[in-house]
């Protein structure tokens, strides 16, 4: 058939575009909401593998936005769960009378090898993820880095979970591994810190300490009212002593 030249030229361009959509497979996608979630958990903890980013000024938008507040929130989160989880296995190991591990190097020591092992079980549950979700093999010392590079938060992007194979359980499984993983490491790196300021003693107070001793008072405007109203006690304390002396004094 013969063809105008629009005619001809509106065909090319469909067939260009039909190419493309086959070519790309956007015409099988589907929204896969799993995977955004894993994404979003990665900006929250900021692991951060950087196989997936936002390319559109809104996308960069919201996880400036509300990316640097669930940073925020997750990291006041994380200090206080590694905080209850140190206690409760002092508490432990107080009850038990292991007054060995209560050293410093002892201490440093235990929390350590918990780490150790926890990475441990991630890399061969990555090595077995790999297996079920991608049919690949992985060799386990590259799983041992996935899980190194993620309980570090590096997260440097060699190696990570591929979204397209994310289910909705991988959300339950892959967020407790790795926050237990987080919360063991900020422990030992807590008692790291304990370690070595065992070698600096100081009997000088800590600055929170410094700051409760110093009774400064954060909003002058409280002090000055404060103020104000302790000498209009004083002075209705000191005008019905008068009164009252003045009672006295004519009984």
């Amino acid at each position: 058939a013969n063809l105008t030249f629009v005619e001809y030229s509106a065909a090319r361009l469909d067939a260009l575009e039909r190419s493309y959509i086959d070519a790309d497979g956007f015409s099988i996608c589907s929204v896969n909401y799993f995977a955004g979630a894993w994404f979003w958990f990665t900006i929250m903890t900021t692991v951060g593998y950087g196989n997936t980013a936002p390319t559109t000024e809104g996308g960069r938008a919201m996880i400036f936005t509300l990316g640097f507040f669930s940073i925020l929130l997750f990291a006041g989160i994380l200090a206080n769960a590694g905080s209850v989880v140190t206690a409760i296995v002092d508490d432990g190991i107080d009850r038990a009378k292991l007054s060995s591990f209560n050293r410093p190097w002892a201490s440093a020591l235990f929390w350590g090898s918990m780490y150790y092992v926890w990475m441990v079980l991630i890399a061969s549950y990555y090595q077995f993820w790999q297996e079920d979700r991608l049919e690949e093999t992985i060799d386990y010392a590259d799983s041992y880095w996935f899980a190194y590079i993620s309980t570090t938060t590096v997260g440097l992007g060699d190696y990570y979970l591929e979204h397209g194979v994310i289910v909705g359980y991988d959300l339950l499984v892959w967020p407790l591994l790795f926050l237990f993983g987080f919360v063991l490491l900020s422990s030992f790196l807590t008692k790291i810190a304990e370690f070595l300021a065992s070698f600096f003693p100081s009997d000088k107070p800590t600055f929170a300490e410094s700051l409760a001793d110093a009774d400064v008072p954060l909003f002058p405007c409280l002090k000055r009212h404060h103020t104000a109203r302790g000498s209009v006690i004083e002075d209705e304390v000191e005008e019905d002593g008068g009164d009252e002396e003045g009672a006295v004094t004519e009984e």
